[in-house]
């Protein structure tokens, strides 16, 4: 089947992931994700075997084809005038266009993703 994702631990079928479960790592948190009101980050795990697994981040480039439907509303945001005009105007049909990309990049970061394990050690 199409969105059988399969432990890499266990094997057994884990679906979207949305039955993972979370527990603290035992790893300190990475320069990137410093925060003041959190020292240890949480990971996901497996619900059938409690090991550590992580979305493939290959798959999860997809997800920038959102990106330009978020844009857009700023881009006009920035070129309205003082009376809320709008000085370059965009066609309604690129924000349907827009709309279409981001769509099949939820679609393809849903098909593409398989989860892979995670060093907690």
């Amino acid at each position: 089947m199409l969105l059988r994702r399969r432990c890499p631990w266990c094997n057994a079928n884990l679906g979207f992931g949305v039955q993972l479960g979370s527990r603290p790592s035992t790893k300190g948190p990475r320069f990137h994700e410093f925060s003041w009101f959190r020292v240890a980050r949480n990971i996901a795990v497996c619900p059938y075997c409690s090991k550590p697994v992580k979305s493939s981040s290959k798959s999860q480039r997809w997800l920038l084809l959102v990106f330009p439907v978020i844009l857009l509303p700023l881009f006009e945001l920035f070129t309205m005038d003082d009376k809320g005009r709008q000085t370059v105007p965009v066609p309604a049909f690129l924000y349907w266009v827009f709309v279409a990309v981001a769509i099949v990049g939820g679609i393809m970061t849903a098909v593409t993703i398989h989860f892979e394990k995670e060093d907690d050690i």
